[in-house]
């Protein structure tokens, strides 16, 4: 294994200077002179840069040589995924923080030299490239088909782990992010993009909106966009999926990581779990209660028929 592939199997296994490793690596930066004498800082949006590389890289090579890797290397990918989601739930200016608190901590003004100021530029840009790596393998169709299923991203809690490091980057971002994501680019998308990367999208939208760290506004920005997101990405997705589980024996596969399938059947189901969740979610984090949900689905297109409000409200979420 490359370098950053072999700290995360040693941390897997316990080693205390790997593990000591990353959790630096999440929450400092380091600064560094290149023979040159230029400045270049290290941390966890490079690091996580350079395990996505080394991942593709690994696959390829696993390819060419005609095996399969995803269960080899499926707890680094969620290791990593859990190591950016710390660190995407802390918000662009923290991280400019901890960049400036770098520079001045080795001697350098950050308001003087104009070199120090790229470097903080040049770290905000690695972290929109990893998430835009993130977003990429999260939101594609090829991952379902058969020719993409040795892939590690191709397993359904790998994808929902990249989903949930997403969601945690939009939180983090403020309200206004927020807004833009949810009206411009997820409801708009919900029919169109992979449906379990859509629902868990929401899901982990609605998890990460009950932190108590997130920004001043979230709170209310959550509830003013939970009516069009429970019509027109939960609700739908819900009720497709419940149709397609009614239906009767449906063979037709779709292949999920390895050599593994899964009937199109059990992925509903999936999808109906995953969607109830979200569901659960975004009723606690802004107290939707069960006549909120019949009034915001009673005016879109939702069936009703496929909700039983009631009886979901006292099995899954314990009241009503």
């Amino acid at each position: 294994m490359e370098q950053s592939l072999d700290i995360l199997d040693r941390a897997l296994q316990g080693d205390p200077s790997a593990l000591s490793f990353l959790e630096r690596t999440a929450s400092i930066y380091v600064l560094n002179y290149n023979a040159e004498g230029q400045h270049t800082t290290y941390g966890c949006w490079d690091f996580l840069n350079d395990a996505l590389n080394e991942i593709e890289r690994f696959e390829n090579n696993a390819a060419r040589a005609g095996y399969t890797v995803a269960l080899h290397i499926e707890p680094h990918v969620q290791l990593l995924c859990k190591m950016c989601q710390k660190a995407a739930r802390r918000g662009r200016e923290s991280d400019r923080r901890l960049i400036t608190t770098c520079l001045t901590n080795a001697g350098i003004e950050i308001n003087r030299i104009t070199a120090a100021q790229t470097l903080v530029d040049l770290n905000c840009h690695m972290r929109e490239r990893v998430m835009g790596r993130f977003a990429t393998s999260a939101f594609d169709f090829s991952y379902a088909n058969i020719n993409s299923s040795h892939s590690v991203f191709s397993k359904p809690a790998t994808m929902e782990k990249l989903c949930s490091v997403l969601a945690a980057n939009v939180i983090a971002s403020g309200p206004a992010a927020l807004k833009t994501f949810a009206l411009e680019w997820l409801i708009p998308s919900a029919t169109s993009m992979p449906p379990f990367s859509v629902i868990a999208i929401a899901l982990h939208l609605g998890d990460e909106g009950l932190s108590n760290t997130v920004p001043v506004g979230t709170g209310e920005m959550l509830t003013h966009l939970s009516p069009p997101l429970v019509a027109k990405v939960i609700g739908p997705i819900l009720c497709e999926a419940l149709r397609e589980s009614d239906q009767s024996d449906t063979h037709i596969s779709i292949i999920r990581g390895q050599d593994d399938a899964v009937s199109t059947t059990n992925y509903n189901h999936r999808l109906s779990a995953l969607s109830l969740r979200a569901l659960e979610r975004w009723c606690t984090a802004v107290d939707l209660r069960v006549v909120d949900l019949w009034n915001i689905c009673k005016n879109s297109e939702v069936s009703l028929q496929y909700w039983e409000f009631s009886h979901y409200y006292s099995y899954f979420f314990g009241f009503t």
